[in-house]
């Protein structure tokens, strides 16, 4: 009896091992006969659900678009949101169809910077939404600015402490001051000279360098000290002409800059522009060869000038000086409009010893 026992027992383990490794067979064969997902799916919806990472860095773009070409694998991929630009960053992807996904790979070229991506296109059930099959993307990006660009790993330093601020006007004008009619040029000049020996007294000079993914670092010497010290590390972004781009700040780098602008940590007429909840964008004009020229863009400097001649500007000046720097103000006010009138920062020749 008990040798009938042990080979039943023998006779339905096997029953039940050969039932198992039918059952998980036939479910590995079912998984291998589902479709390739078609490619056309990414051109139906516009994708806002995504996760991305930026040269290590989460971001979150506020949606993606991908528009076939002649191809059915190609297509042209605008991302809107990881950086400012307001068509979108526009990168050619190669697709290659699996199953519950498509993975895509692209480069995007400019002059100045290369944007190399990689990730998968697929849907999401999302419980928030009534929706099924919620369009996803999970993305790498790797933004890297080229030498092209002739900001790379170069000092370029600003010394408050000698000329360094100048203004630009193409409109032949006089005004009348302290008696004299004088050229508006030569009169706002003067003015920028008397604002660049104020700020000298605190800060002798301003250090920036440029990175290849695309962080900059300004770095400050305060008047009396001996060295640098960083300030803040910040991000810039190329714009879609070659003299524009964008720094951008995060709340807690902005209030730094108003502190050390105006003396206060918040102002009402702020020169940056809000791109989303930490993210604040001061857009400048710049030029470089081997001296660097950045100008805040119209009418961003007239906010700027604003701030500071409303706050610390306007400290322990006597009546003639704290009309000069009205007259300045209100010239720049009226001038932003014509975009007749441009101050910009110029550094020192970049020395290679340095």
């Amino acid at each position: 009896m008990k040798y009938n026992m042990k080979r039943n027992l023998i006779y339905y383990s096997l029953i039940f091992f050969s039932f198992t490794i039918f059952f998980f067979s036939c479910d590995d064969r079912k998984e291998d006969d589902r479709p390739l997902m078609n490619t056309h799916d990414m051109c139906e919806q516009v994708v806002y659900e995504n996760v991305i990472m930026m040269n290590g860095k989460k971001v979150e773009a506020s949606r993606l678009e991908f528009i076939q070409q002649e191809s059915s694998s190609v297509f042209l991929m605008k991302i809107y949101g990881i950086i400012p630009l307001e068509d979108g960053v526009p990168v050619i992807v190669e697709a290659i169809p699996d199953k519950d996904e498509i993975r895509f790979t692209g480069k995007s070229n400019d002059v100045r910077y290369q944007l190399e991506v990689e990730g998968r296109y697929t849907h999401l059930q999302l419980k928030s939404s009534t929706v099924s099959n919620e369009p996803f993307v999970e993305m790498n990006c790797k933004y890297k600015v080229l030498p092209q660009c002739g900001l790379l790993e170069k000092p370029f330093i600003f010394r408050l402490d000698t000329e360094c601020m100048f203004f630009l006007n193409h409109r032949d004008e006089t005004i009348e001051w302290n008696g004299q009619t004088l050229p508006k040029i030569e009169f706002m000049q003067t003015t920028l000279e008397h604002i660049r020996e104020r700020l000298a007294k605190e800060v002798q000079a301003i250090k920036f360098i440029f990175h290849e993914d695309s962080s900059l670092d300004i770095w400050m010497k305060t008047t009396g000290s001996m060295d640098f010290t960083l300030w803040m590390n910040v991000q810039y972004w190329f714009l879609n002409t070659s003299e524009n781009l964008y720094l951008e700040l995060t709340t807690t780098q902005t209030e730094l800059f108003y502190q050390q602008w105006t003396g206060k940590p918040t102002m009402f007429s702020p020169p940056f522009i809000p791109f989303d909840s930490n993210r604040n964008l001061l857009p400048l004009f710049y030029s470089s060869n081997e001296k660097l020229s950045l100008a805040i863009i119209a009418p961003f400097y007239y906010s700027m000038a604003y701030c500071y001649l409303k706050a610390k500007g306007c400290e322990d000046l006597t009546e003639e000086e704290r009309d000069e720097l009205s007259i300045f103000l209100e010239i720049i006010r009226e001038g932003h409009r014509l975009n007749s009138w441009q101050a910009y920062l110029q550094s020192e020749l970049v020395k290679s010893s340095e």
